[in-house]
């Protein structure tokens, strides 16, 4: 901590320790803005104590002059602020309480009669408690004047952040030792690279270590409501094994009876973990080194220390694990100290906020840059000229100038837009047309699309014009290739050879980077993912360690490569298995010197400091450091190999900071970054390399934005704006699209002007069909049912009567004949997620193929039909970010053509003024109430109104309306021939009686076995019924069926259960048949029918048909009489 930032500690009056005050005072209006209202502040909350501490401290400069003078407390203890155990006195009138709502152990037990009034207040609801920066609040002892967040922005450290160590370590966790960060500069330069990786590097450590050191705090003080970290108690010590040539701990920890490993975030490998024996008095850091689900079902789980004092496995230890990943914050701030300000990529934007953007250096290297944009050509030049005319009379649909005739041909250095083909020609609107232009003439592009506008497509056919044109920009260099291995001095050489740089594809989820490179797939096959964790089929093929694996096969790997490979895994296998088998025998030597000496284990020498002593082992572990090094160069070099051959290369944010190197030595000129707009800055700037010369950024900063783990750094210390938004207030020129593309009027209708007040709806939206058996499309349900409490490990809420509706909707709309895939179902909650999934296997199979997710996880993607449930629904009226317009936008943004959402609008119209705009938005549409109003396809006039999940199976259990049985009865999933059937089963068909259904539509047979017929008049018969033939009608029947035909008449004959006065065919009666039909009949009701089927009877009447059967497919169809029947399609 620099010196000048002394004054904000002051010593304690008691034990001399030192107390840390945050860097920054507040009052109840907000963040003090300057030293004059600091003081005042001070001056005023002072004289509210009858006791004050002498002040502490000398005054000291900073560049804007002098800064506040510290002042220790009156009190200390264990404070909110959580370091070292001391308290300050709260900002306001308050007791001081610590971290988990006790008064400090310090305090006079008689109390000060200032701090009875404080007690009362508080016990009155008069008073305001903050807590402390630490604790993602404010709170800051009386009389003390601190530092501003403005004045810290000013001052230097005394530390390089290039040493400082990625992990936390035991002084900021138990110790007093203040952090020292500054704001992001949301607007404005910084004052050199320095500067920049400074703070952002600071920012995104104290992001993940500050949940971690409230977490122990937390458990220190005994606390049963841990929120920041999970805890593991009495946590035992096993065994030991190397893995991957690390040494690993077994140990053995108990997890709850309800964990799975399939849809939980904890114990993920890399994932930092601190255990203690004594509260936390000490303690030993250690990761997640392996992650086997078949050891965690026993509660086993491999470790890799970190730091050990003393490991006892005598002992039970109390473990912590972060809730916050450690793996990506240590790859991209290894990334930020590996950078060099020499060579840092577009600094001029970056670092100086400059405003001006020339074209890529690739560019003005090359004296006349021309591309041939022929690719992104409509097919049909005349049919889009058409459309052009009727969509954008604006645009200008005759034909190109004569000097852009030639489209082969078109200028980019110093290009007119003016000159370029028309919106018509290359079949993008104005708005899309115009960022394309960008796109190839800027060297830091952004692009900027509200929801539904097209931003993917457009990536795409930016994508797709660079790679056709990639003469202009790709480079001729040398290639890494591996020497042989008796060359011990170095593994690779460097050969010349003509290579070409390829486009670097990054996205920071990994279904995002799928579905961007499927795309990238219809245009160009030389594609590589990097990367393991992708969910799509497509793109695992794609995979780079596909093409490793699939080149060593066939041989097409150098062969020196492949040699290195092999000797230094051979190397490596034989050093770990020496390794262990050493180490086994060396805790068998150690268990008998125990005890023989008869002394506890605690008390002899323990297991590693035991092991570390010995030459031998330590010269192994060197011997795997070293090999493990070298398979990462040789690594390194195969996936040089297999990228240098692609023409897109695709990462995650984490990815590209993990293979760093990798990329350094890929060197691509151009970089494309999706939904750029909710990606954190330090992880963009860590995926550049030095050789960048072209960057492309996509997304909508009104969506979602960057979620750091600490909510104060990104509220007050700008952690939450990214790099995409940044240009944008920095008045770097970028591009906005404004056609959308996606949503129905109705849909658009709440987000415009709401929360886009320029968003136009693309023509191709209008005149879309309504949803089939509603009478709405776009409904919002209203309700007051309460949600339900936190979940232990969630740490989120859900709603059940929400998720009962939203699941029986869901099945309704399936009956009408929707596929599941055609339906999304949405929650802002992971807690309602997994109560959702819960209720999805209780429609199974009807909703099985259904997509579940939440609404952070689904930006960027859209469906038919989006079912969203809102959860919040509570007395104190607390709505938590369902008040951020940004997840609002992205939830109310994903269907294409229906939207029903379920919640509580008076709560949310209570809490937040955007919900109030969407109330009104919904009013206009009537697209507000407290019941959906079903109806009937076939019967438009019928409706029904449900207002719980119960509804649906009372008010329509068909899913269609319930008339008398003496009336025509609905079959409402045959949608393009209505069948009406009456109690008799008379079947009333068109032309040839042919009967056609669509989509996966379960058929619903009324009650009396009402008959549906397909094409070909097949005829389908349920169970115990009997059997009803048309003209040319294969004869099917079921068990015990009784078969009655007419002799003369072609009819269809049908007959209803346990009718005793109909004529009846007993079980081995005569078989009577069709005139057309010749069967023979044995006397054991054996019958063969010639013409269209041949039908084989046995006594127990099992027929089996052949000829014109193709296919048998079970009927789903639900029947109201409890005894359901079955019967088979053909």
């Amino acid at each position: 901590m620099p010196s000048h930032v002394q004054s904000a500690y002051s010593c304690c009056n008691h034990c001399g320790k030192p107390i840390l005050f945050p860097p920054l005072l507040t009052t109840e209006d907000g963040l003090v803005s300057s030293r004059q209202d600091a003081a005042e502040a001070r001056q005023r909350d002072h004289g509210r104590s009858s006791r004050t501490a002498p002040q502490q401290g000398a005054r000291s400069k900073t560049r804007q002059g002098s800064i506040n003078t510290a002042a220790r407390g009156p009190n200390h203890g264990r404070g909110r602020f959580g370091y070292h155990g001391h308290s300050q006195w709260n900002h306001r009138n308050v007791q001081n309480y610590n971290d988990y709502g006790a008064p400090s152990s310090h305090q006079n037990k008689r109390g000060h009669p200032r701090k009875r009034e404080r007690q009362n207040n508080v016990k009155r609801g008069k008073g305001k408690q903050y807590n402390t920066a630490h604790n993602s609040k404010r709170n800051f002892p009386v009389g003390t004047t601190v530092a501003t967040l403005a004045d810290l922005d000013d001052l230097e450290p005394d530390d390089d952040y290039r040493d400082i160590p990625i992990e936390p370590t035991d002084n900021e966790l138990l110790q007093v030792k203040a952090p020292f960060i500054r704001r992001n500069i949301t607007k404005g330069a910084y004052r050199g690279v320095h500067h920049y990786l400074d703070v952002h590097f600071r920012l995104l450590r104290e992001d993940f270590i500050r949940p971690l050191r409230n977490g122990i705090g937390q458990v220190k003080c005994g606390s049963k409501d841990v929120k920041d970290v999970r805890v593991y108690l009495k946590v035992k010590f096993q065994d030991a094994e190397v893995v991957n040539g690390h040494l690993v701990h077994l140990v053995k920890l108990n997890l709850p009876k309800n964990f799975k490993d399939e849809s939980s975030k904890q114990l993920l490998f890399g994932n930092i973990m601190c255990f203690s024996a004594d509260n936390f008095t000490s303690y030993f850091r250690a990761t997640v080194a392996s992650h086997d689900p078949d050891k965690l079902k026993k509660g086993l789980v491999g470790i890799k220390l970190l730091s050990v004092s003393k490991l006892d496995a005598s002992l039970e230890y109390t473990a912590v694990e972060s809730r916050t990943f450690f793996t990506p914050y240590n790859h991209v701030l290894r990334a930020l100290q590996s950078k060099d300000k020499n060579t840092f990529p577009l600094v001029e934007h970056i670092v100086f906020a400059k405003k001006a953007v020339q074209p890529p250096q690739y560019v003005l290297n090359r004296a006349n840059v021309h591309y041939d944009l022929r690719v992104v050509l409509q097919t049909n030049y005349m049919k889009a000229r058409a459309e052009a005319c009727n969509i954008f009379p604006m645009c200008d649909t005759t034909e190109p100038p004569n000097n852009c005739r030639d489209l082969q041909s078109i200028p980019i250095r110093n290009a007119e837009i003016e000159k370029w083909p028309t919106c018509s020609v290359l079949g993008l609107d104005p708005p899309q047309r115009q960022a394309l232009h960008s796109a190839l003439t800027k060297r830091l592009v952004v692009i900027q699309g509200p929801p539904g506008t097209g931003k993917t497509y457009l990536g795409l056919k930016i994508a797709q014009v660079l790679l056709h044109n990639s003469q202009a920009w790709s480079r001729k260099e040398n290639e890494i290739r591996p020497l042989p291995w008796h060359q011990e001095d170095r593994l690779v050489e460097t050969v010349d050879v003509d290579v070409t740089s390829p486009i670097l594809v990054i996205c920071q989820k990994n279904h995002a980077l799928d579905q961007f490179l499927e795309g990238m797939l219809k245009f160009t096959r030389r594609v590589v993912r990097i990367g393991s964790r992708s969910n799509s089929e497509i793109i695992k093929r794609y995979q780079i360690n596909q093409f490793v694996s699939s080149l060593k096969k066939q041989r097409q790997l150098p062969s020196t490569l492949r040699k290195a490979s092999y000797e230094i895994r051979k190397r490596l296998n034989d050093a770990e298995t020496e390794f262990s088998s050493q180490y086994a025998q060396l805790k068998k030597i150690e268990a008998q010197l125990q005890l023989e000496a008869q002394l506890p284990m605690r008390e002899t020498m323990p297991t590693f400091e035991f092991i570390r002593t010995h030459e031998f082992i330590r010269t192994h572990e060197e011997n795997i450091q070293r090999l493990r090094e070298r398979t990462y160069e040789v690594k390194n070099s195969e996936y040089l190999y297999v990228a240098r051959q692609a023409d897109v290369v695709g990462l995650t944010t984490t990815g590209a900071a993990q293979f760093q190197d990798f990329i350094q030595e890929l060197k691509p000129r151009i970089v494309i970054i999706e939904e750029a707009a909710e990606i954190l800055e330090a992880h963009v700037v860590a995926s550049l390399n030095a050789n960048c010369e072209h960057l492309i950024m996509i997304g909508d900063h009104q969506q979602l934005k960057p979620s750091p783990a600490v909510h104060q750094l990104a509220t007050d210390y700008g952690l939450d704006t990214s790099l995409f938004e940044r240009m944008i207030n920095n008045g770097v020129a970028y591009d906005t699209l404004q056609y959308q593309h996606r949503m129905r009027p109705e849909i658009s209708s709440l987000l415009v002007p709401a929360i886009y007040p320029e968003l136009e709806d693309h023509p191709s939206v209008q005149g879309r069909d309504h949803i089939r058996g509603v009478e709405r499309s776009v409904f919002f349900v209203s309700h007051l049912e309460k949600e339900q409490e936190e979940g232990d490990d969630n740490n989120s809420h859900s709603n059940v009567h929400e998720a009962a509706f939203i699941m029986g909707l869901a099945r309704y709309l399936v009956r009408q004949g929707y596929d599941p895939e055609q339906i999304t179902v949405l929650t802002p909650y992971s807690g309602q997620f997994f109560l959702l999934r819960k209720e999805q296997r209780n429609y199974s199979p009807t909703c099985d193929n259904m997509c579940v997710s939440t609404v952070d996880n689904y930006q960027g993607e859209e469906n038919d039909i989006i079912l969203l449930s809102m959860v919040r629904s509570n007395d104190s009226g607390n709505i938590g970010f369902l008040k951020i317009a940004n997840r609002v936008c992205v939830a109310l943004s994903r269907a294409k053509l229906g939207l029903f959402i379920i919640g509580n609008m008076q709560q949310l119209c209570r809490s937040s003024a955007l919900w109030r705009k969407i109330e009104e938005a919904l009013k206009k549409i009537d697209g507000l109430g407290d019941a959906l109003v079903l109806k009937c396809q076939s019967h438009p006039d019928r409706k029904v109104a449900v207002k719980t999940g119960e509804d649906f199976w009372t008010m329509s259990p068909e899913c269609g309306c319930t008339r008398p049985w003496n009336a025509d009865i609905c079959i409402c999933a045959t949608w393009n021939a209505d069948i009406l059937a009456t109690r008799n089963a008379d079947i009333r068909t068109t032309g040839n009686a042919d009967i056609r259904t669509t989509g996966n539509a379960d058929i619903l047979a009324p009650r009396n076995a009402d008959i549906l017929a397909p094409r070909n008049a097949d005829i389908l018969a349920p169970r115990n019924a009997d059997i009803l033939a048309t003209r040319n009608a294969d004869i099917l029947a079921t068990p015990n069926a009784d078969i009655r035909a007419t002799w003369d008449d072609d009819i269809c004959i049908c007959a209803t259960w346990n009718d005793d006065n109909l004529r009846c065919a007993p079980r081995n009666a005569d078989i009577l048949a069709t005139r057309k039909a010749d069967i023979h009949a044995t006397r054991n009701a054996d019958f063969r029918a010639t013409r269209n089927a041949d039908i084989r009877a046995t006594r127990n009447a099992d027929i089996r048909a052949t000829g014109h059967v193709k296919r048998v497919q079970q009927c789903q169809s639900p029947c109201s009489r409890k005894q359901k029947f079955k019967c088979t399609l053909f």
